[in-house]
């Protein structure tokens, strides 16, 4: 007993030997022809998906594996060159919008920022009420500097104009963080 010789071909047609036809065994016998048939087609098919590389060149590849480094990565499918892909940003599909900000209609554009420090002219518009006191002499007097004990001899003179008031707030930067999950982007070059 010998083994089929098969070389991987796409068979359309799969052969059926019948009634009355002879069987014959060997290399060119019909009772070996379909084996060889449907074997050549796995061999083809098989060739076909080796050579399939579903993420092209300058396509991305998002994963919750945490790839050590290109390398790993071309491991991982068995083919091309990657490079790691917009690290510590968030994507945002391309825009055709005309409503849509400028930053979303170029491709590749990179914008915003993890922390803001607030300008005047983004606060909300808003008053604060400023209220002043006065002593018995008549000198202004800031309230939170009015001892409670002689409160008493103060009167009060409201404001709502735009008096300075004392500053209240860190100044400091916040958070503009949308809620997120940590995954790996990888580009394919090559």
């Amino acid at each position: 007993m010998s083994n089929l010789s098969l070389t991987p071909r796409w068979n359309p047609d799969i052969n059926q030997v019948d009634i009355n036809e002879p069987i014959l065994g060997g290399d060119g016998g019909n009772a070996n022809q379909a084996t060889r048939q449907l074997g050549e087609n796995v061999l083809w098919l098989r060739e076909l998906i080796e050579k399939l590389e579903p993420i092209k060149v300058n396509d991305i590849y998002t994963t919750t594996i945490n790839h050590a480094n290109a390398a790993a990565v071309a491991a991982h499918h068995g083919y091309g060159e990657w490079e790691r892909y917009a690290e510590g940003r968030t994507l945002v599909g391309f825009s055709t919008k005309s409503s849509d900000p400028d930053d979303y209609k170029t491709m590749g554009n990179e914008f915003g920022e993890n922390k803001h420090q607030l300008t005047k002219e983004e606060m909300a518009s808003h008053k604060h009420p400023m209220m002043l006191q006065t002593n018995p002499d008549g000198d202004l007097q800031n309230p939170v500097d009015v001892d409670s004990s002689v409160k008493g001899e103060f009167s009060t003179i409201n404001f709502s104009g735009d008096e300075i008031m004392k500053e209240v707030g860190g100044d400091e930067p916040h958070n503009n963080i949308q809620p997120s999950r940590v995954v790996g982007h990888w580009l394919r070059t090559a």
